[in-house]
């Protein structure tokens, strides 16, 4: 098995696709990863307001 096979099937669908898709899952663990420090720092910190 080509181990770029899989590229080059995705680059036939179309490699704006696989990137996006990339993309999608990149932002998604940052927006957890950041979410989860906001969560912390909110019940670390006391509220000013």
């Amino acid at each position: 098995m080509n181990p770029m096979a899989p590229v080059s099937m995705l680059s036939g669908m179309g490699s704006g696709k696989a990137v996006l898709v990339v993309a999608a899952l990149v932002a998604l663990v940052i927006f957890a990863k950041s979410s989860q420090g906001a969560t912390l720092t909110q019940t670390t910190t006391p509220r000013s307001n």
